[in-house]
């Protein structure tokens, strides 16, 4: 789709806005393009360059953002600890004789 505004002179909606603060970009992209009729990029475009304008918004972003991210040491931990807790079942109520490695 070819638009006709220019990306930057495109103020996000609200709720657009809101997605932002709350590290939610892609979100935000899709209200902008929901509610301007922007192509992707355009709709990218508009903002990043709105966050970029406003940093209390780019540093709510950039700490929401942060906060919903899961590292790959909270997942190897998750892992180690399910596996611990598999072994703990099958040694009090399995039997580790019929299982083959």
């Amino acid at each position: 789709m070819n638009s006709t505004v220019e990306p930057n002179s495109v103020i996000p909606a609200r709720e657009a806005i809101a997605a932002i603060e709350n590290g939610n970009l892609i979100q935000a992209i899709k209200i902008t393009r929901a509610n301007t009729g922007l192509g992707l990029k355009a709709a990218k475009e508009t903002v990043e360059a709105y966050l970029n304008a406003h940093p209390e918004v780019k540093e709510k972003f950039s700490v929401n953002r942060k906060a919903g991210s899961v590292t790959q040491e909270q997942i190897i931990h998750l892992l180690i600890i399910t596996l611990a807790a598999i072994i703990a079942y099958l040694l009090f109520f399995g039997n580790l004789d019929d299982i083959t490695f």
